[in-house]
């Protein structure tokens, strides 16, 4: 039987690097939640029109950080799996890490009402451009040359 090689360096920052974002877009979720009232009224006012506060409860807001540990969770289990050697993971990752750069870069638009709301606007807005760098430099570390040949030959 064939020994796999050992897992590069290169794999182990990609993986440390998905967690890190793991815990960042849980961290940014969670201030989106208790900043949502503001984020709701900076963005109508922006916008020119009305908004009742009453459409905007808790409930949308509940549901997007339900789906967020979702989210946070399927990367962590993809996150390990890359480590172990599974190629699958790797461009699963790539795939979804490239969805999330797409949709991130078009939600950079938003970035003037974070900062306009406030320190948690702020907050959540260098989060946001946080992410990004992340996940690119994790994309960058899974497909590295000694990354290459540890999931061809794993």
């Amino acid at each position: 039987m064939v020994q796999a090689p050992p897992r590069p360096k290169s794999v182990d920052t990609a993986f440390m690097l998905w967690m890190v974002n793991v815990v960042v877009g849980i961290l940014s979720s969670l201030l989106a939640l208790a900043s949502q009232d503001a984020i709701v009224e900076e963005s109508a006012d922006r916008l020119g029109v009305a908004v009742d506060q009453a459409e905007t409860g808790a409930a949308g807001g509940t549901a997007g950080i339900i789906f967020g540990l979702v989210i946070a969770v399927i990367f962590a289990g993809l996150a390990f799996a890359m480590r172990g050697g599974a190629n699958w993971a790797r461009i699963v990752l790539t795939v979804l890490g490239g969805l999330g750069l797409l949709f991130g870069l078009i939600g950079l638009m938003v970035l003037p009402v974070y900062f306009a709301i406030g320190f948690l606007g702020s907050l959540i807005g260098l989060l946001e451009i946080a992410s990004l760098v992340i996940i690119a430099a994790a994309i960058v570390f899974m497909f590295r040359a000694e990354s290459n040949h540890y999931f061809k030959h794993s």
